[in-house]
């Protein structure tokens, strides 16, 4: 296991694009390890475990391998203790804890280094390496790179040995000697050429444009030179993007795009640099990855502020600072959906322990005299006992924390996307093909507002959304949100259908009705509470945002379109999209005869130009 910046990169991809394989594989493993009794077949659950569990939940990694390490001591098996102390190092890397991390490689290195294990002592030689680099001891990580060199080169493994020499590249790099990283970078990518090895070209090329980039930044009091290095970086990055795409590492792809769109930003090619940031950011939102886009949002508000587009500047600013906050605030809420399965681990463990405890203390009793037996066995029932009574107790607490945990749980989130947050830590944003979005919002509202008292505008608005909440929740649609006096849902989502454009015009239906009844039981004297409706159907991107409070939303044009349709229609009535009338026209005069629909021609949509639109209503 090569410690490597550009391998953890990797390892993402890969988790972005496995969630639901590894969570089986999850499964599978725990059943395993709480049903063997086997202590060889526990420690290798338990390792696959930690080797799953490294990236998206360190904490329960650490847990995992801690167990290992403790049972492989138990045996005295030294290759089992060594292979923990690496994934335990491992675990400890990814959540920081570089000192822990360093403390087991090295005890796992020494186990290596006695049974003269040349593969896994170059590999702790690696991993080492990696962690004083991230320590910034850049002559301990040489050092240490170095070993693992001269190691692989005597088993002559090309492809480990053009891995450390990109390592020890890696480091010059680091320190600004960008010559240095160039000569190593560019002997690794001869080797992996030989050897075919596409990946790592891959990585070496984007690696040697990197180099080009910052000696072109170092040489900017020399436009001439600068922009010659530029263009030298931007050749590398093409190249790269080329095998990345025959790799489909989508990954890479959005890094090198973003890196490109800099470099044109850089050489004041404003509308190159706008065309491949917005692509490198399409790509990381579309795999999940969108929380590696902040500087790329911050390029482009730069570059919006520099070509006089202040609005354009202000919303990727925003975007920047947002996703900035969240990456700092990731942690924290990471831990918090992980203290039930951290809590399940260590009781399971707890138990485990006192089991093996008892048979320990019988074995020990059946060589002494009887009244030893007899009284260990009474202690024991009573142990048992005590034990029993704390947990059924605990066991009583954590079902009522926990029921009254998913009932708020859910009442902000679907259930699916509920599940997934609680499982790994966080939600992956999903591509959702056919979804249908409901704008509503109330005609004049401002002068209603200004005719009501503070309590009555929020108990009467209360009194609305909450009759339109009972609405959709007869069919499969989810509420979005509601901003001011505007309700938004969507059908379509967590769970994709193919009915939710006829689902949600009966909705639409259903809430006219309730507000044209409403309107004749309210107040003659007060403004009447008029409703816009719009509707229309398309793609979007669902997940969960925010920094402080979960929140489940959806973006995309399709979003945007459903307000228009809103604004663009008239009060009493429900406007639907030439979309949507194209999804649902067939059904409606096979199925719902009593529904009709009257064209209202291309009308002009703000920022949408003219867009067909239909008014549909019972007969």
């Amino acid at each position: 296991m090569k410690l490597v910046a550009i391998v953890v990169l990797l390892l993402l991809l890969q988790i972005y694009s496995n969630t639901y394989s590894q969570q089986y594989k999850i499964d599978s493993l725990l059943k395993v390890n709480k049903t063997t009794r086997i202590d060889t077949v526990k420690i290798k659950t338990l390792l696959s475990l930690t080797d799953l569990y490294s990236f998206q939940n360190p904490d329960s990694a650490i847990l995992f391998a801690k167990r290992a390490k403790q049972l492989a001591r138990k045996i005295h098996n030294q290759k089992y203790i060594a292979h923990a102390s690496t994934e335990l190092g491992w675990a400890y890397y990814v959540s920081g804890n570089y000192n822990s991390a360093l403390e087991n490689f090295l005890e796992a290195h020494k186990i290596y280094e006695a049974s003269q294990d040349w593969k896994n002592i170059s590999t702790t030689l690696g991993n080492i390496a990696s962690v004083y680099l991230n320590q910034k001891d850049y002559k301990k990580a040489r050092d240490n790179y170095s070993k693992a060199l001269t190691i692989d080169k005597k088993i002559g493994n090309q492809k480990w040995i053009a891995s450390d020499i990109s390592n020890l590249g890696i480091i010059y790099f680091t320190e600004g000697n960008y010559n240095k990283a160039l000569e190593f970078y560019n002997k690794a990518l001869k080797i992996n050429s030989e050897i075919s090895n596409n990946r790592d070209i891959s990585m070496n090329l984007g690696n040697i444009g990197n180099v080009y980039h910052k000696l072109g930044d170092d040489s900017l009091n020399n436009i001439k030179k600068s922009d010659s290095l530029y263009k030298i970086a931007l050749g590398y990055y093409f190249e790269a993007i080329k095998i990345d795409e025959k790799l489909d590492r989508k990954l890479g792809i959005a890094i090198k795009l973003g890196n490109i769109g800099e470099l044109y930003f850089k050489m004041k090619n404003y509308q190159e640099a706008e065309k491949y940031t917005k692509r490198a950011i399409i790509i990381s939102n579309n795999i999940g990855a969108s929380d590696i886009v902040d500087n790329w949002h911050k390029n482009l508000s730069e570059l919006y502020e520099q070509t006089n587009n202040p609005i354009k500047a202000l919303f990727h600013f925003k975007k920047y600072k947002a996703i900035k906050d969240s990456i700092n605030s990731i942690e924290s809420t990471q831990k918090s959906t992980r203290l039930e399965l951290t809590f399940k681990f260590e009781k399971e463990q707890a138990a485990e322990k006192a089991e093996q405890d008892k048979k320990d203390v019988i074995a020990t009793s059946e060589k002494n005299k009887q009244l030893i037996i007899l009284l260990f066995v009474t202690l024991g029932l009573v142990l048992v006992c005590v034990f029993a009574i704390i947990s059924t107790r605990q066991k009583n607490i954590i079902k009522k924390e926990k029921q009254r945990s998913e009932e708020l749980l859910l009442n902000i989130l679907p259930a699916e996307t509920a599940e997934e947050l609680k499982s790994t830590g966080s939600a992956k944003p999903k591509q959702f093909d056919l979804v249908t979005v409901l704008f509503t919002d109330f005609k004049g509202f401002t002068k209603i507002a200004e005719k009501m008292s503070a309590d009555e505008l929020v108990n009467e608005l209360n009194l609305i959304f909450s009759a339109f909440d009972k609405i959709i929740s007869k069919y499969p649609i989810e509420k979005i949100k509601t901003i001011g006096d505007s309700y938004m849902c969507a059908g379509g989502l967590p769970t994709a259908n193919t009915t939710n454009p006829i689902d949600m015009i009966h909705a639409a239906l259903e809430i006219q009705e309730y507000m044209n009844k409403h309107i004749t039981i309210c107040n003659n004297e007060a403004p009447p509470w008029q409703i816009r409706i719009g509707i229309h159907t398309g793609p979007v991107v669902a997940g969960v945002v925010g920094i402080k409070k979960f929140a489940y939303d959806i973006w995309g044009d399709t979003v945007n379109t459903a307000s228009r349709m809103e604004s663009s229609g008239e009060p009493g009535k429900v406007n639907i999209s030439g979309s949507t009338y194209e999804l649902i026209k067939e059904t409606l005069i096979i199925n719902h005869p009593n529904l009709k629909t009257i064209y209202r021609g291309e009308i002009e949509a703000k920022n949408k130009g003219k867009i067909k639109m239909y008014f549909v209503e019972k007969t």
